[in-house]
């Protein structure tokens, strides 16, 4: 993935499946917390909590299988819970013939998973690596999912916590989507980064909330209320 602006931004102008960016003439945005639930997503939760933030978390199946109270904790915590597949596979490098079933079979085992876990069926997917194609834009159609990736991330690139907050911060607008992470090995810098950035939104006097409000798709049963 490149740092700054989804490249899938430019496709997603009158789809109804696909969304990277919401409506630009409020001050509303979203964060968006990809990958886990992991090693970080405690420390996420907190500094969410503190600033009163609520948060759209793209749920990767295998992680949730080894910490299915952590799930449960991101959920009771009041945020907003999408899909993000199960084993998080690279579709842009995947060259099988298969792929459109094993994309429809990674959506499904997620969001079973997920049902189990927490009783709730996620109506937003978020592909690995913000792959978006029209042949998977219609693999989540299939499922009744709506595609969501992002206009601006990149704390999976190596920055510094200053220049995350410095290109975080730069590329808050109305309508934006964040992507940042809570699963990996090390994401260190993004749980020191976000308080900042955080505090710089709301100082702009900017709404931080969940992907389904900025997008108007109240009624999906993917948060708690």
């Amino acid at each position: 993935m490149a740092c700054g602006f989804c490249a899938a931004l430019l496709l997603a102008a009158d789809s109804k499946v696909f969304f990277a960016q919401g409506p630009g003439d409020k001050k509303v945005m979203a964060l968006t917390f990809d990958d886990g639930p992991g090693p970080y997503t405690d420390k996420v939760l907190e500094i969410l909590k503190k600033y009163n933030v609520k948060a759209t978390f793209f749920i990767d199946g295998s992680q949730a299988q080894m910490r299915p109270d952590l799930l449960k904790k991101v959920m009771a915590d009041g945020h907003e819970i999408g899909n993000h597949t199960y084993n998080h596979l690279n579709y842009y490098q995947y060259k099988k013939p298969d792929m459109e079933n094993v994309l429809q079979e990674e959506i499904e085992k997620t969001n079973k998973l997920i049902e189990r876990t927490i009783n709730v069926h996620p109506h937003l997917v978020r592909l690995p690596n913000g792959f978006c194609r029209s042949w998977a834009r219609k693999t989540a159609e299939k499922e009744n999912s709506i595609l969501v990736n992002w206009t601006f991330g990149c704390d999976w690139t190596g920055k510094t916590v200053p220049q995350l907050i410095e290109f975080y911060t730069k590329n808050i607008h109305p309508g934006a989507i964040f992507l940042m992470h809570d699963g990996g090995k090390n994401r260190k810098t993004t749980v020191e980064a976000l308080p900042a950035i955080i505090e710089e939104a709301q100082k702009r006097g900017y709404k931080l909330t969940v992907v389904s409000d900025l997008l108007g798709l109240q009624g999906q049963p993917t948060v708690a209320r």
